[in-house]
């Protein structure tokens, strides 16, 4: 028997369910229209270490993406871009909230425009 998590994503729904002696309890990710991933504890653990930094990498990288558009634009430092842009590092280690800020408001790649 498996027990439904409640999470965000769209795309996956997670779940917990018993895997026997040997492994426990086990959580499974499954994605709506597709195969499933099997995660023991030990296992889960790893992949929340991974994603983890995943994130705040991720989250860094496009602060810093943000900062030099704040400087190439010569926005003034007083608005919620350079707020953001300028989020401690313990911040983004926590996702729900800093991935949400980070998400809306920093860019995900960036090209600078080259004058013709």
């Amino acid at each position: 028997m498996s027990t439904q998590l409640a999470t965000k994503m769209k795309d996956h729904i997670a779940g917990t369910f018993w895997g026997g002696d040997d492994k426990g309890t086990m959580i499974q990710i499954t994605a709506v229209n597709g195969p499933y991933l099997q995660f023991t504890l030990s296992e889960s653990a790893a992949l929340v270490n991974t994603l983890s930094e995943f994130i705040t990498c991720e989250c860094e990288r496009r602060q810093g993406l943000l900062k030099q558009q704040i400087e190439d634009l010569k926005m003034d430092s007083k608005t919620v871009f350079a707020e953001i842009a300028n989020l401690p590092r313990s911040l983004l280690e926590v996702p729900t909230i800093s991935v949400q800020m980070v998400e809306q408001f920093c860019p995900k790649s960036f090209e600078k425009e080259v004058a013709a």
